[in-house]
């Protein structure tokens, strides 16, 4: 072999040595992945933050058909979670007969009904007033109303009414359209809590003078 083969025979291995060190490089050094962001986790025992519950209103207030209706929810739940959580009463004996089952408390000695529920009926009748000035013509110079009621409650959430029978104080039909006007005021009304989550019957008059802005007081039945 000449020098000038032995040459290019040097050169031939020297590029072939090269071209394996810059494989092996390459091979030896992937390509790094890139990071995944860190995972955020909550605190352990933390939970997700709820808007609280409106407080009940310390005076009596008028609500829509919509409010109405959540605040009717929330006393059904408040009140069958009361009804899971009171204690249990001692056994009746076995021959003790069993109490008979009430719609709710009945109210209708001035003697059984609270300071608290007369100073929400006082609170009530001012929202009649419109009611008695819109349909003076039908029902006369004076009015009045003997309402039987039924006001349903939570201490944590309030009291909404449902007007079971309206009459005047002579017992006889209010007429129709004052009947109305009456019983979706008195229903559109949220009261405060009256009660340790109750249920009551409740007789009550509104008596209206000739002026609509200045009836005699009402009064417990």
């Amino acid at each position: 072999m000449t020098a000038r083969g032995s040459l290019v025979l040097a050169g031939v291995v020297g590029l072939t040595v090269v071209a394996i060190a810059v494989w092996s490089l390459r091979r030896g050094d992937p390509e790094s992945p890139v990071a995944a962001p860190p995972t955020v986790r909550p605190p352990a025992g933390s939970s997700v933050a709820t808007a609280p519950s409106p407080r009940p209103p310390n005076r009596v207030t008028k609500v829509s058909a919509a409010e109405r209706t959540e605040i009717a929810e929330r006393i059904a739940r408040a009140q069958a979670s009361r009804a899971v959580a009171a204690p249990a009463g001692p056994a009746l004996p076995a021959a003790a007969p069993a109490a008979p089952a009430l719609p709710g408390e009945t109210m209708k000695k001035p003697e059984d009904v609270t300071t608290h529920l007369l100073a929400a009926m006082d609170e009530v009748k001012p929202f009649l007033v419109e009611c008695v000035s819109r349909h003076r013509e039908a029902i006369g110079p004076t009015a009045s109303i003997k309402a039987s009621l039924m006001l349903d409650g939570d201490p944590d959430v309030g009291t909404l009414i449902s007007a079971d029978k309206l009459r005047d104080l002579e017992g006889k039909a209010l007429p129709a359209g004052f009947d109305d006007c009456v019983r979706d005021t008195m229903q559109s009304l949220q009261l405060p809590p009256l009660a340790e989550g109750s249920r009551f019957l409740v007789e009550y008059s509104f008596a209206f003078g000739d002026d609509e802005d200045d009836g005699s007081a009402g009064s417990a039945r």
